[in-house]
This record gives structure tokens, C-alpha cells and sequence, in this order.
């Protein structure tokens, strides 16, 4: 994806990663395989993601925006998957804002908006 691009435009000036899944459950209802693929696609793809990137947005002192939530950095009960992986991503973006320069690393983290992922996920409105 990421070589795709630079082979159609010459370059990669900004890498926004948006993608996220969310389950809810605990620490006793959270089936393995649901908090690996929760981690897996908030927190690891966006590594990697970065991680390809990065020679490119080297040369063009290129822009990440990843976007986080506000359950980054505030527990929520019966969500520790989905905070885990939010926190991590975090922490990940401040780490590779230091790593990274020129690259400027951010992260976006809005609050509660309900849209058809929370639906579907059956959590309650705020």
C-alpha cells in the first residue's frame, strides 16, 4: 500500500491511520482471540504502518496522525482491550514523535461520538 503509493504520486507527504475495531468485555468475557484482533489492528498495523513508511516521510519531513480516543487515557469498564490498545497507541505516537524527527508524530483523540462502530458494538450512548 504504502510502496503503491509512492509509485503514483513520487512521494508520501502524510500517513493518517483511522482504521479501529472495538468489543466490549472484561478481563473474565474477553475471549483471546478478540483482545489479539483488537491489539492487532489498533495498535500493531499502525506500527507497521509507520513503520513502511517511514524512509519516505524521512525525505519529505512527512506528517502521522494517528487517531486515538478518549479511552486512551481514561479506563472504562467492561472495554480493556479497547483502552489497552488506545493507551498503547498513545504512548507509541509521544515515542516515535522523539524517534522519528523531522517526522512530526501526532495523535488525535476525540471524545464519545456515536457512530455505527459503537452501534454495532452494542455499547450504551452517552
Amino acid at each position: 500500500m504504502i510502496l503503491a503509493v509512492v509509485e503514483n504520486f513520487g512521494r508520501l507527504d502524510i500517513l493518517i491511520n483511522a482504521a479501529g475495531v472495538i468489543f466490549d468485555g472484561d478481563l473474565e468475557s474477553t475471549y483471546p482471540q478478540d483482545h489479539d484482533y483488537i491489539i492487532d489492528i489498533n495498535l500493531r498495523t499502525v506500527y507497521h504502518l509507520i513503520s513502511m513508511a517511514e524512509p519516505f516521510l524521512i525525505k519529505t519531513k512527512g506528517v502521522v496522525v494517528n487517531l486515538s480516543c478518549e479511552w486512551g487515557r481514561k479506563p472504562q469498564t467492561g472495554m480493556i482491550s479497547y483502552c489497552m490498545s488506545k493507551a498503547g497507541l498513545e504512548m507509541m505516537t509521544k515515542c516515535l514523535a522523539l524517534e522519528l524527527a523531522p517526522i512530526r508524530i501526532n495523535c488525535v483523540a476525540p471524545g464519545y461520538t456515536i457512530t455505527n462502530m459503537f452501534r454495532y458494538a452494542y455499547l450504551p450512548d452517552a
